[in-house]
């Protein structure tokens, strides 16, 4: 569990670096540090390690391979196994070169739209988003992808938008879900977008068990989510819907000039927590809210607007709270969830 802190120790410094010198060398040492731990991993480090540490010894991969065919099967995520089996022998090749992708393009994406990479990466790494691809690298490498697409959506161009989310759907089909939802981003918020939300989320809920038979034929893991989730998500769901009411709250600060994007971001985390609290009020299986995970990545640009915003002084106990709040969480988090800790480096390094 300490390595996670240090790590966050290491990344804030140099992410404070950068925000004062925008000397790009913070960023490479950045991405080293965070792409290493995630790398190095031994395979009992994440819920889902040992699935990818199975694919990557099966060298049968593309046996018979027919293109067409596997564009049904996430053909992107396999031509990254395909190359790390050519470049190593040892599992921590996929997981290194899984995590250099997704963080690589985190970082172009936080550095293209974040106030802040101080901030948005304190938030990256204390949600828990860091430790996304420790469980799901397929997903990680869709939502990464799906970050570039963000500012198709702040344009108004609806086929970009679409090109990047079928390119993340080359990794993990799922995301496709991300494309009807790009006429509920481009809204403004105000009273008739929360209709939409309302109108929109009750619809979800009635029409949950035809979308998880749908999804089942995507990926067929969401075959069996129709099982019930017990308490494991109460305070993740908690959580999300306070800092989703807080962002609501704090949108009369925001600058005009910033408000759009704003918006965009505040609608996608509306999405996101809406779909986990579907989720968990209905009693569906747990990992049904990975769903949600393509939405909340928002957060890490909402909060530096929210924090270089015009919010009143005396309101600077918000800052306190943001800050212990994402601790608490991220301690709760790493510490008992998604098996995370403890922490081990990959032993088969070592072995002969």
């Amino acid at each position: 569990m300490l390595i996670y802190f240090i790590l966050l120790v290491i990344v804030v410094i140099l992410a404070n670096g950068y925000d004062r010198s925008k000397s790009g060398i913070y960023l490479i040492f950045i991405l080293l540090f965070m792409t290493l731990l995630a790398g190095l991993r031994d395979v009992n480090v994440g819920t889902d390690s040992w699935s990818y540490y199975f694919q990557f010894d099966d060298r049968t991969l593309w046996t018979n391979f027919n293109f067409f065919e596997n564009l049904t099967q996430e053909v992107g995520f396999k031509a990254l196994l395909w190359l790390s089996q050519v470049l190593g022998s040892n599992y921590c090749v996929l997981f290194t070169l899984v995590a250099g992708v997704v963080y690589s393009l985190t970082l172009i994406g936080i550095k293209k739209y974040s106030d802040s990479m101080l901030i948005s990466l304190f938030v990256y790494i204390t949600l828990g988003q860091y430790a996304f691809c420790f469980n799901g690298e397929r997903q990680a490498l869709a939502i990464a992808i799906y970050i570039l697409a963000i500012q198709y959506i702040k344009s108004r161009d609806f086929k970009k938008y679409c090109l990047i989310v079928l390119i993340a759907a080359l990794f993990h089909k799922t995301i496709i879900v991300a494309i009807p939802l790009y006429f509920l981003f481009i809204k403004e918020v105000n009273m008739k977008t929360a209709v939409y939300i309302v109108i929109s989320s009750i619809t979800l809920t009635l029409l949950l068990p035809s979308l998880l038979e749908f999804a089942s034929k995507l990926e067929s893991r969401y075959a069996n989510y129709d099982e019930s989730t017990g308490d494991a998500g109460l305070l993740l769901m908690f959580a999300y819907n306070i800092i989703t009411i807080f962002f609501m709250y704090s949108r009369k600060y925001i600058e005009i000039d910033k408000l759009q994007f704003f918006d965009v971001c505040l609608l996608m985390f509306i999405a996101g927590s809406t779909i986990f609290t579907i989720v968990l009020t209905a009693g569906i299986y747990i990992e049904v809210s990975r769903f949600a995970s393509y939405f909340h990545i928002s957060a890490i640009f909402l909060w530096p607007m929210i924090l270089h915003s015009k919010m009143p002084k005396k309101f600077f106990f918000i800052s306190v709270a943001y800050f212990l709040g994402h601790l608490s969480f991220m301690y709760v988090y790493y510490n008992k969830m998604a098996g995370l800790s403890p922490y081990i480096f990959n032993r088969s390094l070592f072995l002969n």
